[in-house]
């Protein structure tokens, strides 16, 4: 992946039974976007020095309503540096825990490409020097 610009991977996780505060950590190479059982919660990765990522981290109890926890993490890895985006080597890290025990970690994430963003965006632009004006 680390070849290809704007790649797109989604990591999906299923958890059940959270008893008490439910909230988890997470850091990502590129930019990130997190939901919980369909609600956003956030965007990252906040950036705290030059090409370093702090781990963000949530409480997500409020989005619970039952016992099942469905998270989702849109990663995109851009390729590029800019201001905000610091071109590292793509990596997801994700824990999730319920009060002070850890209930799943990037390893229990499943995670597919998504094929059905566009990848690649070339622009041309074309300057012209017209001495008439």
């Amino acid at each position: 992946l680390s070849n290809e610009k704007n790649t797109m991977a989604c990591f999906c996780l299923n958890v059940t039974s959270p008893k008490e505060r439910v909230f988890l950590k997470i850091a990502a190479g590129g930019s990130f976007r997190l939901t919980v059982n369909g609600n956003f919660i956030g965007y990252g990765p906040r950036r705290v020095g030059m090409k370093k990522s702090a781990i963000n981290e949530y409480d997500i109890s409020r989005y619970i309503t039952g016992q099942d926890i469905f998270i989702v993490a849109e990663v995109v890895y851009h390729g590029t540096d800019s201001f905000y985006i610091v071109d590292e080597a793509p990596f997801f890290w994700c824990e999730v825990y319920d009060g002070n025990k850890k209930i799943a970690d990037a390893s229990n994430f499943s995670a597919y490409l998504n094929k059905a963003k566009i990848q690649k965006v070339y622009i041309k632009i074309l300057y012209t020097k017209n001495k008439n004006k």
